[in-house]
């Protein structure tokens, strides 16, 4: 997992002098990715792919040996491979608690590629994704704020697809999983609906309509709701309206669970909406797709605190290369005491 601070995969940045000989160095803030890979929160695999992303994007830079790489593609077994990762993985929780140089890693590294375990001429390199989904970009826009993430995200080392309303629909968020992004934020009204067993449901652009999707509408996964004026989103049962006039399709933790297609690629999903993550059901809905992670508000947030928040929750993650939970503890020390109601940020952790 990675954000720089490895989200969804290592992402690791070295810096390079204009002489070979000056001293290339690893910066501080990747132990905390080495304590996430030491308590398996990441895996070996997550680590060995983003070593070959940085091969690619030739931020480590150095030639193979192409004869001990020859060999090695044809000899390595399963258990020498099995105990390299070991002994890589010692070696990093070694230089993690200051007992070996950055050097050391650097040539082990260098190692890994002459064995073929990093392999810099894949026709098919590691890609990190990310996906802004913007389903106020119409009602309430904030491009500023969406364009800044957008470019953090990017400074990160992540490739960002950008998503309005008028993309998400319900056949979008039905093949969301299979678009196989490492990272999805999603910005949309979302709320708690207690008259169906306190079922989370998020808002899609798409303008309701009785005829389409019957069969996930009676069974739950899909509802209809219409924003008010205070931009707390309401929820509008059978027969409560008599048209159906400024209506939208709401997907709920049963859509996710039980519709979309594919699986999220060990995904961090953070929902920009309010009750996103008062309970548990749309956090555990996305983790039975795969992701990792889900950040979400426990109660009604306006659009523009959850701009301001989530802007500096980014940057704390991204810049200052915070874990997860300590980002969301400053966000919050920065900004509830000026929330118009009573809400924080919630962290679920798929572990």
């Amino acid at each position: 997992m990675s954000i720089i601070v490895l989200l969804n995969t290592a992402y690791l940045e070295y810096s390079w002098g204009q002489n070979d000989s000056e001293e290339k160095v690893i910066p501080k803030w990747f132990k905390n990715n080495v304590l996430w890979w030491e308590e398996n929160k990441i895996t070996s695999s997550e680590v060995i792919n983003a070593l070959e992303f940085f091969w690619h994007k030739e931020i480590i830079q150095f030639e193979p040996n192409d004869t001990d790489l020859e060999f090695y593609s044809k000899n390595f077994s399963i258990e020498e491979y099995n105990k390299t990762i070991l002994d890589l993985k010692k070696e990093f929780e070694s230089w993690e608690k200051d007992l070996i140089l950055d050097q050391k890693i650097i040539q082990t590294i260098s190692n890994l590629n002459s064995k073929g375990i990093i392999n810099k001429f894949d026709s098919n390199p590691p890609r990190l994704s990310a996906a802004i989904i913007d389903v106020l970009d119409q009602s309430i826009p904030n491009q500023s704020a969406q364009q800044k993430i957008q470019k953090l995200l990017e400074h990160a080392g992540y490739e960002v697809d950008v998503f309005t309303s008028k993309d998400t629909t319900v056949e979008f968020y039905k093949k969301l999983p299979s678009l196989n992004y490492n990272f999805i934020y999603i910005r949309t009204h979302s709320l708690e609906v207690p008259e169906l067993n306190n079922t989370t449901f998020l808002f899609t652009g798409e303008e309701y309509s009785v005829e389409k999707y019957f069969s996930e509408q009676i069974t739950g996964q899909l509802g209809k709701g219409i924003p008010s004026s205070n931009e707390i989103p309401t929820e509008l049962g059978e027969g409560s309206q008599n048209n159906n006039e400024g209506m939208y399709f709401m997907v709920s933790s049963r859509f996710v669970e039980q519709t979309m297609l594919g699986a999220f690629p060990n995904s961090v999903i953070i929902i920009g909406g309010c009750e996103s993550a008062k309970n548990e059901d749309i956090a555990s809905s996305f983790f039975s797709r795969g992701a990792s992670s889900f950040i979400g508000w426990n109660s009604p947030i306006l659009a523009g605190e959850n701009d301001r928040a989530m802007l500096s929750l980014f940057e704390d993650i991204l810049v200052n290369n915070s874990q997860i939970q300590n980002s969301i503890d400053s966000v919050m020390e920065k900004y509830e005491s000026n929330l118009k109601y009573k809400t924080t940020l919630e962290y679920f952790s798929n572990s």
